[in-house]
């Protein structure tokens, strides 16, 4: 804040030789895996070209958030497509709270159903054929990064439940509960990914109930973010 009052002055008295819109920070991430990309993300920037209404901004930020995450762990899936829809729709109007409290549907004009994990009834979980923590609603899908480690990135089942709902208020207001703590998940991996993986000999595979479905085990510390992510390096369990 300091740096850009400090540039806000020179401009005032004439004084400050580039343009005024670069007044952003940035922040790189570089792959160390030798056909990695380099990413760049832009902070902080200028705000006099946001013609938006605040509350808008934000709805719309947190549901393209929602959906990059959503479509990340059920690509193709109807919801995605449904949530897409709807933030473009979001967009074009002036008053996006018009469509508060306006579920999403599915292909055949139907609300989608509203699910919620038990310990008895997983199946009726969203996250069917996908990765879970045993204890939670919580589901992803995992990665292979070294010989006995996997990565494991998900969401809370919630935040699906919550962008079907469409109640604006509460996912503008939205906050999980955040740590960091030690978990074991159920990694669920389908027949055709598995040629991915290398699994050790010593780990034990087995035969999901779901067809062309495999599961393994693997535990340690999962990070909770305040926006429902959750994601983790994992031990595989001999």
């Amino acid at each position: 804040m300091r740096k850009k009052r400090k540039i806000s002055n020179a401009e005032k008295l004439g004084s400050y030789p580039y343009d005024s819109n670069i007044k952003y920070g940035t922040i790189t991430a570089i792959d160390y895996r030798n056909n990695g990309l380099a990413k760049c993300w832009l902070l902080d920037p200028p705000n006099n070209f946001i013609k938006i209404n605040p509350s808008k901004y934000k709805l719309l930020t947190r549901l393209n958030f929602f959906r990059e995450w959503i479509s990340f762990i059920f690509p193709r899936s109807q919801i995605s497509s449904a949530l897409a829809t709807r933030i473009n729709s979001l967009h074009k109007i002036n008053n996006p709270f018009e469509l508060d409290n306006t579920q999403l549907i599915n292909s055949n004009n139907e609300p989608f159903n509203i699910k919620r994990s038990t310990f008895f009834y997983r199946d009726l979980s969203w996250f069917n054929n996908k990765s879970r923590v045993i204890d939670e609603p919580i589901g992803g899908v995992v990665f292979q990064i070294s010989k006995n480690r996997i990565l494991f990135l998900g969401i809370r089942e919630e935040i699906i439940n919550l962008v079907i709902k469409q109640k604006f208020d509460l996912i503008n207001n939205y906050k999980a509960e955040t740590g960091n703590f030690f978990k074991t998940v159920n990694c669920v991996i389908s027949k055709g990914r598995l040629k991915e993986f290398k699994i050790p000999e010593n780990i034990e595979l087995f035969s999901n109930p779901h067809k062309n479905y495999f599961s393994l085990r693997a535990y340690g510390n999962l990070n909770f973010t305040s926006g429902g992510v959750v994601w983790g390096v994992l031990s595989l369990i001999k």
